[in-house]
């Protein structure tokens, strides 16, 4: 599903002459401040509201012509989440009604039982891949493998090709010398790749 995010287009003019305590609880009052008042603007004050008491700005005064959203049919506050239904009536829902993670957050953890059947599928395979490795060997544990006396002997092989290929390289280079032409030349009269 899409989660689209909208920023809130509240109406703030009710909030314009908000007075506030200094001990954070909001007053409507239009009085002239006096000493335990400071005034500050409506989006400080939404913003204090916001995280003093949640609560309070929802039951403050709302323009009747204001939509409403939502299952709770509040107006447009904090992040909105848009129904991706072109059908949809409400259209618009408030994150903390629908119990929507934002993006940013991590997501949602699947359940111990997905995650302990992926184990076992996992275990499953590491198994089959251990008696493949015992059939193609010929023994009968993976325990009687010796990894680094592998290593060992891919890498003591693979020492002695590129001395053979070494070799080989300097006698179509003498070759090439004598006949005066190129090795490229021979490896074309030899049937040989270039990239060999």
């Amino acid at each position: 599903k899409v989660c689209y995010t909208n920023l809130p287009t509240v109406d703030l003019s009710p909030l314009l002459s908000l007075c506030v305590f200094d001990d954070g609880a909001a007053s409507p009052d239009h009085a002239a401040p006096t000493p335990p008042f400071r005034w500050m603007p409506a989006t400080a004050a939404l913003a204090l509201a916001l995280t003093n008491n949640p609560g309070e700005v929802l039951d403050m005064p709302v323009d009747p012509n204001e939509p409403t959203y939502c299952l709770c049919q509040q107006v447009s506050y904090g992040e909105m989440v848009a129904c991706d239904n072109r059908d949809c009536p409400i259209e618009w829902f408030h994150f903390s009604c629908v119990a929507q993670h934002s993006q940013n957050e991590s997501p949602a953890k699947e359940n111990d039982e997905t995650q302990e059947e992926k184990a076992r599928l996992l275990d499953r395979k590491i198994e089959e891949l251990k008696l493949r490795i015992c059939d193609l060997r010929g023994i009968k544990d993976v325990s009687e493998l010796d990894i680094e006396a592998d290593l060992k002997r891919w890498r003591e092989v693979l020492h002695e090709y590129n001395k053979v290929k070494d070799a080989c390289q300097f006698l179509l280079g003498q070759l090439a010398h004598i006949k005066m032409t190129t090795v490229k030349d021979l490896y074309r009269h030899f049937g040989l790749d270039v990239n060999d």
